[in-house]
Order: structure tokens, then sequence, then C-alpha cells
């Protein structure tokens, strides 16, 4: 199966955060220095050429020709599960020191009830996981392809707009800067996080295989009983022919019993033959550090401090992110101080207002 670009962009951008030095040569084939525990996994030189197009591995026969079903590939990607956990990708030339960007990250939010007062900025290096998924779609024939999901490991939470970010952006093996990095959440937790998004993108092409695969069902059901009822005719009119001889009658209608049988269980058997299966097997994991910057902030009602936001800019795409809900660990823009006589959390984020026993203004 030709490689999507997903392979592309993780075999290029996984090579230098685990050691490698690639660069690009003429025709379509790679360069790539291989650390020497590396090249001994993948049983290939420390000086490795590879290719992702046939027609550029047809002409240097030097280069291996990254596909599916090339046991290099396979080593490649069984390599990277195993050390992409303690491997850090590094995105370098990101502005952190931009004055304005805990105002505008505090500006992002929108508390009711109370006025939000920013009281300190500061740069954190946060964890970025990409998990790599081999998804295989199997039933009368198989068909495989490549997911990617991105984690962030700080708040647990799919990081779409980072996957589409990353192609555009080199990575080094060291930070330009020696930021703190942010605690992460456990690994089986963002492996969980990342499967359940991947699942969720596959929702769309595993619908529009379902649906060939029941318009093929469909299809092969209706020629069974055209074969069937051809077939039946046939042989009542051999019946008309010997009605006067009754063993050869009996004879015919034990065919086209034994013919009716065969072909109720041929359809009875369709629908275990056109099920559709989906099997996701981690193949990749690529830890991506870029550096945000936080604005801790203040929530003030009546001059008194109910409550702290920190939402944070990322000078990435140059946005501004929501901040953790103090009540539900959820990401927000839009809080609620809520009144009532039992204000055990009285910052709400929009989930939380309807759980809410007290009224809120």
């Amino acid at each position: 199966m030709k490689p999507g670009p997903t392979l592309h962009a993780h075999v290029l951008e996984a090579l230098p955060a685990y050691g490698a030095v690639c660069v690009e040569t003429e025709g379509g084939v790679f360069e790539a220095l291989l650390p020497q525990d590396m090249a001994a996994r993948l049983e290939r030189p420390e000086h490795w050429r590879f290719t992702f197009d046939p027609e550029a591995a047809a002409e240097d026969r030097g280069a291996d020709l990254l596909v599916f079903g090339n046991p290099v590939l396979a080593r490649f990607l069984d390599y990277g599960v195993g050390v992409g956990a303690a491997c850090r990708a590094y995105i370098p030339g990101l502005y952190v020191d931009n004055p304005a960007a805990g105002r505008l990250a505090a500006e992002a939010l929108s508390v009711h009830g109370a006025d939000l007062v920013l009281r300190a900025t500061r740069v954190r290096n946060v964890r970025f996981a990409r998990f790599l998924f081999q998804v295989s779609f199997m039933s009368d024939a198989r068909e495989e392809d490549l997911c990617s999901a991105v984690v962030d490991m700080s708040t647990g939470s799919a990081a779409r707009r980072l996957e589409g970010l990353l192609a555009a952006k080199s990575l080094e093996p060291r930070p330009e800067r020696p930021f703190p990095e942010v605690p992460a959440i456990p690994w089986a937790q963002a492996y969980g996080k990342a499967r359940a998004e991947a699942l969720g993108r596959l929702a769309t092409s595993r619908g529009a295989l379902l649906r060939d695969q029941e318009r093929r069902r469909g299809e092969e059901e209706r020629r069974l009983l055209a074969f069937h009822e051809g077939y039946r005719e046939e042989q009542h009119d051999l019946m008309a022919r010997y009605r006067r001889q009754p063993e050869r009658v009996a004879a015919i209608e034990a065919k086209i019993h034994a013919g009716r049988l065969e072909c109720e269980c041929r359809i009875a058997e369709l629908p275990r033959k056109y099920a559709l299966r989906t099997e996701l097997r981690l193949r990749g994991l690529l830890s991506v550090v870029h550096p945000m910057v936080y604005a801790d902030c203040e929530v003030l009602r009546d001059h008194k401090v109910v409550g702290h936001l920190s939402p944070r800019w990322n000078p990435l795409d140059r946005s501004a992110e929501p901040a953790p809900c103090p009540a539900c660990g959820g990401l927000s823009y839009e809080y609620t101080v809520k009144t009532g006589p039992r204000e055990t959390q009285p910052l709400l984020c929009r989930r939380c207002r309807p759980r809410a026993g007290d009224e809120v203004p």
C-alpha cells in the first residue's frame, strides 16, 4: 500500500527526535546518519538511504523503499514505540518574550459576575505526545492506513491544531532555552485519549466502508437468489417433462429442496463474510515539546479573591488557549461565579453550571 503523508511526516519528524540527522538529496531520496544503537535495531548501516517514492527506489537500488510490508519500516516503527516516550523533540524559534502574551491570554477568558485580574506570567515547556496508529479494516478484503492523534500531556486533551502545525516546523533534539516543564499525565491515560481520538476520526472512513460492504452484500444476495430461481425453474421444467415417472419427479424435488437449503445457508453466511472489523495498533510515539506563556490570574468578587485561573498563550499559532476549570478540570473560556450559601467551589465553567445546585447569576 502506498504510504500517505502521515507516514512521510512521522519518519522525517521522528528521526531528529531519535538522535539522527536527516537530509533530502536529489530525486526524493533521503540520507540519514543514525545513532549506533538505532542502526543496529534497524539492521541498517549508520549512513542510511531511504525513500518513499517507488520510482526513486527503482533508480537508486541502494535506497530502502519505506512502504507497508517492508521489514525495515516495521523495525523503524517498533523502535519508535520503545524510545518515543523517553525521547523529546523541541520546536525552535518560538517568540515567548512577547510582553502582550499574558494580557491576550487573560482577555480571552470571560468571567460572569466577577473581575479577572492578571497577576503574573510565566513560561513553561509543555509536552505533547503524538501517537501513530496502524489502522486495519478487515472483511472479505483488508485495507491498511495510518492515523495519528496528538495529546496535550499537561491537560490530557486532544491537540488537534498541533498536528497540522507540526508538518511546517523543524524539530531539534535540544531546547533553545531550559524552561521548566509542566507535569505530565500518565502515559496510560494519554494512550487511552489518543486511541479514542483516533477511533472517532475513523468513524467517517468506517461508515463509508460499511455502506460499501452493505451494497456488495446486497448484490451478492440478489445474485444468489436469481441463480436459485433460475435453477428452480429449470428443475420444474424437468418435472413437467417426467411427470409420469414418479421416481424421477421425486429426485428432482429433492434437488430443488437441496438447492433452496444451499441458497439459504450461503445467504445466512453473508453478514459474517461482509462484517467489518477495525484493528488499531500503536506503531509510533513521538514527544514534542514547546514553550507556552501562562497567565496567572485572580478572580475578584467584591474585592475578594474567589478563585484562580491560568489561561495560556501559544506562541506556535499565536492564539490564546482556555484555562482548566477548578471544579471539573475541563478546559473552558467562559466561567461564572456562583452565589448561594454553599460556596465550596465558586468558579464554574459552562459544563459545570447545569450540575451546580446553587444559583448562578
